[in-house]
């Protein structure tokens, strides 16, 4: 139930975790400038880093709790088995 802040590191999955503005907030790696301006602005918005939290919880448990991924994990392995025995 947190909002997230985080860097926009290539590579590192953080930009399809985090929804900017939605879920939490993105700078750039390295942008100490950044990080302090974005820190100072979500200081004064506690309301919107609240409903930021709040629909960072929504987020996990639609998208990343054991059994929402164990059900995205079953869609695919029986779409596979479809195709398998469809061909």
């Amino acid at each position: 139930g947190k909002a997230q802040l985080a860097t926009r590191a290539a590579g590192s999955g953080t930009n399809w975790v985090v929804e900017e503005g939605r879920t939490g907030w993105m700078v750039a790696p390295g942008d100490a400038d950044e990080l302090a301006k974005c820190l100072r602005r979500l200081a004064r918005k506690r309301a919107e880093v609240a409903a930021a939290g709040a629909r960072s919880r929504e987020r996990f448990e639609a998208r990343f709790r054991i059994d929402a991924v164990a059900r995205q994990v079953m869609g695919v392995y029986r779409a596979v088995v479809r195709r398998e025995t469809s061909g």
